[in-house]
């Protein structure tokens, strides 16, 4: 393993982990900018959006071709497959509400499972 870092988010520290389990973290929403991070020789503590190239993430959703409709894009607060937080998720609309009412899907970032959603009025989102 390369560098190792531990990080620290609610309170509670983690680690150590690699530079590139720290980029998944930060990119499904299991490490914010304001969790703190550290590795052998450093003094203190640091904010992990300091980590230089931590929170740059390739884009997910790719620009619509020409007649095609963008993407929608909703946080995601509790993901029923990692139970992560994912922010800009993008989801599509499936072609007809499946026979238990959900009416968009998604893939989940942490484990590549798709996953359905269902929308209340006012919530589209938030979910």
């Amino acid at each position: 393993m390369g560098e190792e870092w531990y990080y620290c988010r609610g309170g509670i520290s983690a680690g150590p982990v690699s530079i590139p389990i720290l980029k998944q973290l930060a990119s499904t929403g299991q490490l914010a900018a304001t969790d703190m991070v550290w590795k052998m020789g450093m003094q203190d503590w640091m904010p992990a959006g300091q980590l230089q190239g931590l929170f740059d993430v390739p884009a997910l959703v790719p620009q619509p071709q020409p007649g095609e409709r963008a993407l929608e894009l909703i946080t995601c607060k509790n993901c029923p497959r990692c139970g992560a937080e994912h922010r800009e998720l993008p989801i599509k609309k499936l072609s007809k509400p499946t026979y238990d009412g959900f009416t968009h899907w998604s893939v989940c970032p942490a484990t590549g499972d798709p996953v359905l959603f269902t929308f209340k009025s006012g919530q589209k989102g938030n979910q």
